[in-house]
């Protein structure tokens, strides 16, 4: 998977790491109600969307009436699991990244 412009960065949830299958409509909801709010910590979207502290073991962006919303404790679960799956791959990813060529350049 290759993520090549800001609006991409959501389809992480559809990687390996998270192992979601979110559609196309979806991610692109959740990238224009919460992705500026999250950053300014808002926990608001103007449609009525909400984030919420579900049950973690549950989705951690269930759809009700058409909107999306963020079960804030299943999508930490899930970014739990992601983290562990990239360390256990971070040798491999890593080295010869583009990451790893920016970090050397600014020593």
């Amino acid at each position: 998977m290759s993520i090549n412009a800001t609006r991409q960065h959501y389809y992480i949830f559809n990687s390996s790491y998270y192992g979601l299958t979110l559609s196309k409509a979806t991610i692109g909801t959740l990238y224009d109600k919460y992705r500026c709010p999250l950053l300014n910590n808002s926990a608001l979207a103007l449609d009525g969307s909400t984030l919420f502290e579900g049950n973690p073991s549950e989705d951690p962006f269930p759809i009700h009436d058409r909107l999306v919303h963020v079960n804030v404790r299943a999508l930490f679960r899930v970014s739990q699991n992601a983290v562990q799956t990239f360390i256990g791959e971070v040798d491999k990813i890593v080295p010869g990244s583009e990451q790893e060529q920016n970090l050397l350049r600014k020593r």
